[in-house]
């Protein structure tokens, strides 16, 4: 586990965000499959615009807040990821 890990890291990071930044942008999927029920954030930004309420202030700042988050994690991987790793 000591060396595992650490050797790891960095692709795990990787696969992380690269899942995460898929799921923000899915919104049609939770609407087919678990219909009405299910709430992500993609589909929770969705309603604020074109929903009933359309709350395009507080939509327009969550959808920031989102935005700043997402930049975060790529700049947190692009500062601590492997150096090393081979570029294609």
């Amino acid at each position: 586990m000591q060396v595992t890990l650490p050797q790891t890291l960095p692709g795990v990071a990787a696969g992380t965000l690269l899942v995460f930044i898929n799921a923000l942008g899915d919104y049609t999927n939770p609407d087919l499959l678990g219909g009405s029920s299910s709430m992500t954030i993609a589909r929770l930004l969705y309603n604020k615009f074109l929903g009933t309420s359309q709350d395009w202030g507080l939509g327009s700042a969550m959808t920031m807040l989102l935005i700043m988050t997402v930049a975060t994690a790529i700049a947190l991987l692009v500062k601590y990821g492997d150096k090393n790793a081979k570029q294609f």
